[in-house]
């Protein structure tokens, strides 16, 4: 994404009124490995 990353998308969507519970799936076209911060996070 041009202006921010998914961890900072997903942390913003979460600190947004309304929205803290709201279910978030993530999507990638690359291959990753589960890191601590992608685990950590409330998703």
């Amino acid at each position: 994404m041009p202006v921010m990353d998914g961890y900072r998308a997903t942390e913003a969507i979460r600190q947004a009124p309304g929205f803290s519970d709201l279910p978030i799936i993530a999507m990638t076209d690359t291959l990753w490995s589960v890191t601590g911060r992608s685990v950590s996070l409330p998703v």
